[in-house]
């Protein structure tokens, strides 16, 4: 049961917008992206970055094998002749199959693989059907030894959301069907960092990195998307909870974006920051005032400046990883 809210009056608080800022890291890899969101209020860094990764690990949606027929194959731990794999490590193959669909197709659906003769079967030999691709069509499932011998497959397509390894049919599967675990989300691997940021002389805010790799199947900003509207339904769900509350009431909201107020963490000086003593001496005398200037410097440039030790050098790099920065030896290796 919902209850009454009662506002006598209200007290926005705003908060300016953060900035927000996308890469595309590595010509090898197209699916990874790397997410940068400054400033933020201290400590919702930490907040926003663990409540996606939860959600993008956990709860993205996508398509995936659920089960497999191999004509002459009655269940999983047998061997054909003239095929190098056991059907065990076939199905452990087909679990690396990436799918992708480009229309909604009703379930079940059915693709198809078949081949005979001497070779390796990949990916590109499944039949592609009712909007069903593959994405990773260089995917090796098997290799035929003989000539002579012909492999026939059926593959069970489920739309399915995160992981599912409970999946076992609905009970109208014809008895070789072997099920396989459902790895229905295209995300791959989530991490995130929680750094410093800086607002003209105020420090006290946070920076996020979000680092998303896919597995091809949606592009890391889809998924992010897709994460952030999760939340949100839930948290407007929230938002509807009402109670009497006879007293100033609170709203929030961001507002504008301050882009010119953000300063590069390059621009931080020296001794706005806590060094030892040791190391904040050294770097007077190699005449480093800011972390841009830091960062610049080559570890054999720092080495050289008197009194300057591995220990401030260790001290010197967790500093600068604080902020999101590194040495120059350590950008270039």
């Amino acid at each position: 049961m919902l209850l009454t809210l009662i506002i006598r009056s209200v007290q926005v608080i705003k908060v300016q917008e953060p900035n927000y800022k996308f890469e595309r890291t590595g010509e090898d890899n197209p699916f990874f992206g790397s997410f940068v969101f400054e400033p933020l209020e201290r400590g919702f860094g930490l907040t926003l970055g663990n409540s996606l990764r939860r959600v993008l690990l956990s709860a993205m949606p996508g398509v995936a094998i659920s089960a497999v027929r191999i004509k002459g194959v009655m269940h999983e731990y047998s061997f054909m002749s003239g095929v190098q794999e056991d059907v065990l490590e076939i199905l452990m193959n087909l679990k690396s199959v990436v799918l992708t669909t480009t229309e909604e197709s009703p379930e079940p659906v059915v693709l198809t693989l078949s081949k005979k003769g001497v070779g390796p079967i990949t990916g590109a030999d499944i039949e592609e059907a009712s909007g069903i691709t593959v994405v990773n069509k260089e995917v090796h499932i098997c290799e035929i030894t003989d000539e002579d011998i012909e492999i026939m497959m059926e593959f069970d397509i489920k739309v399915g959301r995160g992981y599912d390894r409970n999946w076992k049919g609905n009970g109208n599967e014809s008895l070789d069907t072997m099920f396989v675990d459902g790895h229905f989300t295209p995300v791959q691997k989530v991490s995130y960092k929680v750094s410093d940021a800086r607002v003209g002389q105020d420090i006290n805010y946070d920076k996020l990195i979000l680092d998303i790799e896919t597995n091809g199947a949606m592009l890391p900003e889809e998924v992010l998307k897709f994460s952030s509207k999760m939340l949100r339904e839930y948290y407007n769900f929230l938002t509807n909870i009402e109670v009497d509350v006879p007293r100033l009431s609170h709203d929030f909201q961001l507002e504008g974006s301050q882009e010119e107020n953000v300063e590069s963490n390059d621009d931080i000086t020296i001794k706005d920051l806590e060094f030892s003593v040791r190391s904040r001496n050294c770097l007077e005398i190699g005449n480093i005032k800011t972390l841009g200037q830091l960062a610049d410097i080559s570890i054999e440039e720092l080495m050289q400046i008197k009194n300057f030790g591995k220990k401030s050098l260790t001290e010197i790099r967790e500093k600068l990883s604080q902020y999101g920065l590194k040495l120059k030896d350590d950008r270039e290796g």
